[in-house]
């Protein structure tokens, strides 16, 4: 892990007062501070912030965002507490166990922006504010995040509640935000693809009137006369009532055949099925036309099985970008069967069925060149509201918005991107319902990932968070000292700061009526963690999984030397526990949300050319991981998936879908704590990084306030560093959709290199603290 200490606030807060030391030095004692309240027991000071200046990265996360590139983006909402803790010197000095009466603060300082952006340099690392500090301070914590200055998306997005919190720790939360804001917004927009897709499925010989039940009332019959041969005429299938010939009522045709019945497409589809039986022993004899009809709606409607788990099956994306890809597949199959010669009157059934199967999607899509694309956003609402009668439904359309509907040319993202989430957490299920006399295999919406391999709740689409923001904190004893100290007789750099004479200071020191100058022990670190992504080829060619697909075939062959041929688009980090308490851990155990960064297009995160590594990683902050229900060096293993985009102009196929060309598809790999490697300049034990020798109070805490050395994937105030391998076998493993990352047997598409690092060589200095204290 890369220390974020790039930005971290080095033990740097020195507390002023005009008051005497409480320790015997050789210069005379000066009076007490003529701003000492005797009443409040306070007196004014200043607190002075030295803020290490980083190398590196601001986030989007960007660099400069996460504050990795040298850039300082301030810091905001900033929270001082005082304690007055009963310690004697044998406790640490600090704060481990708040659920003692001893961990209610003495003073919460609201203060504010205590810093602004590029207010610190490296030339001027620190700064002064004012406050008064109660006399018997032994201890403070200290709070505060970046200013928010960009989206969501930029700089990620944190609740804090528990604001109480000088009387109460335990209430603190700091809580990463839904993303999906309107759950109700994705079942409307789910309800909408859901009539869309099941009036489609459910096309046959029919006029039909669909209410929201699929209550229809339809006539599902064909009628004609078929000729003997060539040059026989054709003949009307309806008398002058305009109802069909029936046995009494069909006129002589002589060398005609009177056709007269019901057809669904999805009669087809089961009759194609049944020749799928591996038995034989039910099939049934299909014309060339049926068969191409059987095959499309089997082909939509049948979710394969993962063959090595059989309680695995293809998750199918739903959302509106790959719906319009999956009717321009049907439009191409359709189409030839439009356009064939029927040699028979089955096929010529088939045909009929054809035609009205493309007059339902003609509702929504419309023909650009070979492909198909959704109508303009007025027309489709026009057809609902004309072939979808109920007003309910229309109701809930209404509430639809453009964006919905994707849309290349028009820059639109489509469902449900429009709402913040991965397209590939919209997933689609099929149902066989029965309305009345007419079977159908409803479409409809899954709300959560199928919970494969962990045997607990599915991840629902409620479970998406975004980024973590970048926020402050340090929880330290005080050095105490008996002279005043002018602003500018402070050290200037960091550099400086670290070597300077530090005698005269006190360790472990109150704040008493004598005391001028107060430090703050502990760095002021960071306590998001932070991921550094860099992926790269492992080879010039790679393959796909078509053979995977089709064992007669082989798969298909890539090259990959050219670049630009994968984009990466976005970053989930699963199994995250999104609610930390006061000391940046999780409240409650719980690690069953999704993190999701989705990457800003300006980035155009592509993986380059082998035998290159990407030089610029892309940054996520997320929370540290460790778990206090497992063992110290039982920590979990963390799940994360690239989002990609298929730029190589080909369909492709992965484990169980196929990958359309521009189409999006995931690649999981996994972080496990006991692989990864610790940077020399580390303080580390058996090669893992051993928290305990750090200059900060890093939590976990054991019975006496010491630091726990729990190696795990992410620790606040580190970065993670992550080098992704896209190798030969990855699209073997490649998800069409978005996969629970909390499941233990996810198909690993990368090969990993877990690297923890430090990012500066001040990483141990204890500010204040020398040789003669």
């Amino acid at each position: 892990m890369l220390k974020l200490t790039r930005f971290a606030l080095l033990g740097t807060a020195a507390l002023l007062s005009a008051v005497a030391c409480n320790k015997e030095v050789e210069t005379e004692k000066v009076p007490d501070n003529p701003t000492y309240n005797p009443t409040s027991k306070e007196v004014t000071t200043q607190f002075v912030l030295n803020i290490a200046n980083g190398q590196g990265a601001t986030t989007k996360m960007t660099a400069g965002d996460v504050q990795a590139d040298g850039s300082f983006r301030g810091i905001d909402e900033v929270h001082l507490l005082t304690y007055d803790l009963d310690y004697n010197g044998v406790a640490p000095g600090f704060l481990y166990d708040v659920t003692d009466e001893s961990s209610k603060a003495t003073r919460d300082y609201d203060l504010g922006q205590a810093l602004s952006a590029n207010e610190i340099s490296a030339s001027q690392s620190s700064s002064v504010l004012e406050i008064s500090l109660p006399l018997e301070t032994n201890a403070i914590l200290f709070y505060g995040r970046a200013p928010r200055t960009k989206t969501k998306d930029e700089h990620g997005s944190v609740t804090a509640s528990g604001t109480a919190i000088r009387s109460s720790l335990s209430s603190v939360s700091f809580k990463l935000d839904n993303r999906l804001d309107d759950f109700a917004a994705f079942q409307q927009y789910g309800d909408l693809m859901s009539k869309i897709l099941t009036g489609i499925m459910m096309g046959g010989r029919t006029e039909e009137t669909a209410a929201r039940s699929y209550s229809v009332v339809r006539d599902n019959t064909y009628a004609f006369w078929w000729p003997v041969d060539n040059d026989s005429k054709n003949f009307a299938v309806k008398d002058n009532d305009g109802n069909y010939f029936t046995a009494s009522t069909l006129p002589v045709r002589p060398g005609y055949t009177y056709y007269h019945g019901e057809k669904t497409w999805r009669s087809y589809g089961l009759d194609y099925a049944k020749n799928q039986n591996d038995t034989h022993e039910d099939d049934v004899n299909l014309f060339t036309l049926e068969e191409m009809m059987g095959e499309a709606y089997y082909r939509i409607t049948t979710l394969r099985q993962d063959p090595n788990n059989a309680t695995k099956t293809e998750l199918r994306s739903a959302s509106s970008a790959s719906v319009r890809r999956l009717a321009a597949d049907l439009y191409q199959i359709l189409s030839k069967v439009r356009g064939a010669d029927a040699n028979n009157y089955r096929d010529y059934i088939a045909q009929l069925v054809a035609i009205e199967v493309i007059a339902r999607a003609g509702h929504y899509f419309e023909p650009s060149g070979n492909d198909l694309v959704w109508k303009e956003f007025n027309a489709i609402k026009q057809n609902v509201e004309q072939y979808v009668k109920d007003a309910v439904w229309d109701t809930d359309f209404n509430k639809v918005t453009e964006d919905f509907f994707y849309s290349q040319a028009d820059n639109r993202p489509g469902f449900p991107l429009n709402l913040g989430l991965p397209g590939g957490s919209a997933l689609m299920k099929f149902t066989t319902k029965a309305y009345g006399d007419l079977t159908v295999d409803e479409v409809s919406y899954l709300e959560a990932v199928p919970a494969y391999g962990i045997g607990g709740s599915a991840l629902s689409v409620q479970n998406y968070r975004y980024p973590a923001e970048l926020m402050y904190w340090t929880n330290s004893s005080i050095r105490t000292n008996d002279n005043a100290v002018e602003k500018n007789a402070y050290p200037k750099t960091v550099a400086t700061w670290d070597v300077a004479e530090w005698s005269g200071w006190t360790s472990n020191g109150t704040v008493q009526s004598t005391t001028r100058s107060v430090a703050v022990t502990k760095e002021i670190n960071y306590g998001t963690a932070l991921m550094a992504t860099k992926v790269k080829y492992g080879a010039n060619t790679i393959h796909d999984n078509n053979k995977g697909i089709h064992p007669a075939e082989n798969n298909n062959a890539i090259d990959v030397s050219t670049g630009n041929n994968f984009q990466v688009v976005g970053i989930m980090i699963g199994g995250v526990s999104d609610n930390v308490g006061w000391n940046f851990l999780s409240k409650d155990n719980e690690f069953n949300k999704m993190l999701y960064d989705k990457l800003i297009d300006s980035e155009k995160f592509y993986i380059p050319v082998a035998g290159t590594e990407m030089t610029t990683p892309k940054y996520t902050m997320t929370w540290d991981n460790y778990n206090e229900t497992l063992g110290v060096n039982e920590q979990s293993k963390v799940y994360v998936a690239l989002e990609l985009i298929n730029n190589t102009g080909k369909d492709i196929w992965g484990e169980l879908n196929l990958i359309r060309a521009g189409g999006t598809f995931y690649l999981v790999g996994a972080l496990d704590p006991t692989n990864a490697t610790a940077q020399a300049s580390l303080p580390k034990k058996n090669n893992v990084v051993d928290l305990s020798r750090t200059n900060f109070n890093y939590p976990p805490y054991d019975a006496e306030g010491k630091t726990i050395s729990a190696p795990r994937v992410f620790m606040q105030d580190y970065v993670t560093s992550v080098n992704f391998v896209f190798g030969d076998e990855s699209l073997k493993h490649a998800y069409v959709t978005m996969p629970d990352l909390r499941a233990s047997n996810v198909s690993l598409g990368l090969s990993v290199d877990l690297t923890w690092e430090p990012g500066l060589t001040f990483d141990n200095v204890i500010l204040g603290e020398d040789s003669n204290n």
